[in-house]
């Protein structure tokens, strides 16, 4: 009873309206603010700033210490459970090492600021470098504060944050384009600002968490020694999660940035940049992404009490499903209309090479959030180790991208980074399914929409070809795909829904 109440239909509907409101307002100004930046600052510039933006993954893993993994599987089943002092406890403590960590780290990363620069080929950019490394520190604190809000269905909090942050960014490259002389420095001052504020919000809203004294009116019999009877086990959930994090770090959008920053001119970085930027703002507002601070602490909290690994299986696969159908539907703008798309946001500046870019990195996102799906289910079941053997393997696909440079050029590094996701998954799915937990394929589905994308682009491109408008023409193919999509599958959607707020329906699946 007590997990329906926290976890259950009612509370997840709150969830969902605060997530939904937030989201729109922090998209939005995100967008925005992206565009601003990109006209704002100078090819050379934009290019380094497409570096700075890699740091913060590269050292919110290093910091990690596979306390974030802990806390993800663990707060929604204490919280669930109305464990009081396991739960304090346990937060305070991961916050405290997590930040004494942080801090330590990029304490030395300043004193040894000349060598890291000259690493990632900065060295004319050390003032920028050192105060990034600022947005670097409130940035990560205020992702793993974050975590506890979402993991306890506190999504007003976050939301809250997160928007305040977006719109204040937007409001300070709105600044910026007022000034002459405004630059890369600007930029990032506008966003330690706008970070300081959410990580104060997030700050205190944790807090209020914390000190409630409703947290538990009645909690376990071992709430007192829950953490201490548990703590090997969480040691090794957190020691396997940060272990699969840090081997599998040379893969993926921040590593390819770094070793692009090195190795491109700087046009082509910038191009790269430019449709990374766009790659990082898609995955961010995908089900999957979007979604994974509400699904997350609900399918652990179910599973916890239940032990139905299928049902956590189905839930993850349909919202796969839903990242695949909006993909497709991007797919088929950038094919259409996606040179002129890049033009009018950069101003001009960038075109055809980073829609080359930024159409291979729509399959590394398809694959990417199938990844992330299958992370979430490896945590589920505490078996994280499943995912070091794989990690392995995609961090070494960072080589034959820079060993193919000279023949593919910047697009080969998405390109080596899909094709070593899709034979990942497939490794992490066999082994899950050796263990006992086995996830369905539905490969029919995803045949249907791969046909759809294909003939809604084939449309559109001929409409473009007799004389329309590319506008009218990139809209009319991704209404025929969308339309199309929920005309096949608005059953499954609607399950997927109704299952995430905690009503019981009949399987679906076409």
């Amino acid at each position: 009873m007590h997990m329906i109440n926290r976890y259950g239909g009612e509370r997840l509907k709150a969830g969902l309206w605060h997530f939904g409101l937030g989201k729109i307002v922090s998209a939005i100004s995100g967008f925005f603010a992206m565009v601003l930046i990109v006209r704002l600052l100078p090819i050379s510039e934009f290019a380094h700033y497409s570096v700075l933006t890699s740091l913060v993954e590269i050292f919110t893993a290093f910091s990690a210490l596979g306390l974030s993994h802990a806390l993800l599987r663990y707060v929604p089943q204490l919280y669930a459970n109305h464990y009081k002092i396991a739960l304090k406890t346990f937060v305070l403590n991961a916050v405290f090492l997590r930040t004494g960590v942080l801090i330590l780290i990029i304490g030395m990363a300043t004193i040894w600021v000349e060598p890291f620069a000259s690493m990632i080929n900065m060295a004319t950019f050390i003032q920028a470098l050192k105060l990034y490394l600022m947005v670097v520190l409130l940035r990560t604190t205020a992702h793993f504060l974050s975590q506890v809000m979402e993991s306890t269905l506190h999504q007003g909090i976050v939301q809250f944050s997160f928007s305040v942050a977006a719109l204040l960014r937007l409001v300070g490259m709105l600044y910026l384009t007022q000034l002459d002389g405004a630059g890369l420095l600007e930029v990032i001052w506008v966003e330690i600002l706008s970070d300081v504020v959410s990580l104060f919000i997030l700050l205190v809203g944790v807090i209020n968490l914390l000190r409630k004294k409703n947290l538990s009116s009645n909690p376990p019999q071992d709430d007192k020694t829950w953490l201490k009877t548990n703590f090997q086990q969480i040691k090794h959930l957190a020691m396997t999660g940060y272990a699969q994090h840090i081997v599998g770090l040379p893969f993926g959008s921040n590593t390819n940035r770094l070793v692009g920053g090195y190795l491109f001119p700087s046009q082509t970085m910038a191009n790269f940049g430019y449709a990374q930027l766009f790659y990082e703002y898609i995955k961010r507002y995908l089900p999957a992404q979007l979604l994974v601070g509400l699904i997350r602490p609900v399918v652990i909290a179910r599973f916890s009490h239940g032990r139905n690994f299928a049902a956590a299986a189905k839930t993850c696969e349909s919202v796969v499903f839903v990242n695949i159908a909006i993909i497709g539907a991007i797919l088929t703008a950038l094919i259409v209309g996606g040179e002129q798309i890049l033009l009018l946001i950069s101003a001009g500046k960038y075109g055809m090479d980073a829609l080359w870019v930024l159409i291979a990195l729509m399959f590394v996102l398809t694959f990417e959030t199938h990844r992330l799906i299958l992370e979430m289910l490896v945590q589920t079941v505490e078996r994280y180790a499943i995912l070091i053997p794989s990690n392995i393997i995609l961090a070494l696909s960072i080589v034959p991208a820079i060993l193919f440079f000279p023949q593919l050029g910047a697009v080969g590094f998405p390109i080596m980074n899909a094709v070593t996701l899709l034979a990942c998954n497939f490794l992490v799915k066999k082994k899950l399914a050796s263990e006992g937990y086995f996830i369905a394929s539905d490969l029919n589905s995803l045949y249907k929409l791969s046909a759809l994308t294909i003939i809604a682009s084939i449309i559109g491109c001929l409409l473009e070809f007799n004389g329309l408008n590319w506008i009218f023409a990139t809209i009319l193919s991704v209404a025929i795909f969308t339309i199309s999509v929920w005309v096949i599958f608005n059953k499954r959607i609607i399950s997927l829904v109704n299952d995430l707020l905690g009503k019981e329906t009949e399987t679906v699946g076409r």
